[in-house]
């Protein structure tokens, strides 16, 4: 594996790849129950190590006061040793349609203004992303830049210049899901994480191949370099996601007899 990050003593790009479970609840009531739950999932030895608050599930994504006093209730369940992962999904990438009055910068900045994320999803092709780059790295958060492709998968030298140039626009993680049409472009997904985490990226990097079709690169990405991987306990964020109880199970297995 390549390069790795240490946020609140989890060691992104290091050993195992890191288990990230999303909150997609719609009301206060439905991420609480949620983050309850995986606090109880924790305790009886679930290896979660992210929680993803996908916020455009949220329905008061228009309002910053809302997001911030959900961002405090969240991090108050949640065990301290557990990363937050604040991200708001455009509806373009896969995420939900957001509301009148609601609109990606604000709903970005709210979580940053909050200071309680330990880690901020970006798209890389996001409306002000320099900006919003600049103004997360300012407050000394962590930056995910990220890119999702629901119908297709680009071809290799595409999705490579795409890595590369988040990292050169300040990434701090390079996160990249992709929709095969085939099992050659599972392979080629993971032939590109492996050639990037191996000759290129100073950062670590995620990636998945979406649906059915690409859960093997969910539950063995980590063989070839991807640094974290997305599980559902709940409502599954996007197609392919397996369940955290199972998703663990395998890579143990695999963490134990693949080196």
């Amino acid at each position: 594996m390549g390069a790795n990050l240490t946020v609140r003593n989890v060691n992104i790009g290091g050993g195992r790849p890191k288990v990230c479970v999303p909150l997609v609840g719609r009301t206060d009531e439905n991420v609480i129950s949620e983050a309850d739950r995986i606090r109880s999932a924790l305790s009886l030895g679930s290896g979660i190590d992210i929680v993803e608050l996908r916020i455009d599930y949220y329905e008061a994504v228009n309002d910053a006061d809302s997001i911030k006093k959900l961002l405090e209730k969240v991090r108050h369940v949640l065990p301290d040793e557990v990363l937050l992962l604040y991200t708001l999904r455009s509806e373009r990438e896969g995420g939900e349609q957001l509301p009148e009055g609601a609109d990606y910068i604000t709903a970005v900045e709210a979580g940053l203004e909050s200071g309680i994320p330990d880690i901020i999803d970006v798209e890389l092709d996001a409306p002000g992303r320099p900006e919003l780059v600049e103004a997360i790295r300012s407050k000394g958060k962590k930056i995910i830049l990220s890119k999702h492709f629901f119908d297709s998968t680009p071809e290799d030298e595409l999705m490579l210049g795409l890595i590369t140039d988040m990292e050169a626009a300040g990434a701090d993680i390079a996160k990249l899901a992709v929709m095969p049409k085939d099992k050659q472009d599972v392979i080629r997904l993971m032939s590109v994480t492996e050639q990037l985490t191996r000759d290129v990226l100073k950062i670590p990097l995620i990636t998945m191949s979406m649906g059915r079709l690409g859960a093997v690169s969910r539950a063995c990405g980590g063989l070839f370099g991807s640094a974290a991987t997305f599980g559902s306990l709940f409502e599954a964020s996007a197609p392919g996601q397996i369940p955290v109880v199972e998703l663990n199970k395998i890579i143990e297995l695999l963490d134990a007899n693949c080196g």
